[in-house]
């Protein structure tokens, strides 16, 4: 078993972590992907064929749009990333059409 241990730095630990300085989804001029990463979580992935125990939770449920924007505004702004900032209505729309209660529910393809 490998110990994942993030770190304050923003490069996370490949495999496990993507790092969030520097990533291309994060600076991305469009943050519809970090928003629907954030409220809809990630998927378990694969690594040497073991699922691992690393994937992003959603938030969906647990955090309002005016915090979801905020963390992302750090996010977005945090360790050199010099991307802006998100507001409550950007997460507020990508929260209806990927509600998956939502007919039909639109899936957002990540960058």
């Amino acid at each position: 078993m490998v110990r994942v241990v993030p770190s304050a730095d923003g490069q996370g630990f490949a495999p496990y972590l993507p790092p969030l300085s520097g990533n291309p989804t994060v600076l991305d001029p469009s943050a519809a992907s970090v928003i629907n990463v954030v409220l809809s979580g990630s998927r378990a992935i694969v690594v040497r064929e073991a699922p691992d125990m690393y994937r992003m939770p959603q938030y969906r449920l647990l955090l309002s749009d005016q915090q979801i924007a905020d963390v992302i505004g750090f996010i977005r702004s945090g360790w050199g990333n010099r991307a802006d900032g998100v507001t409550a209505s950007d997460v507020a729309d990508i929260r209806q059409v990927t509600d998956p209660i939502r007919e039909p529910v639109q899936i957002l393809r990540m960058k």
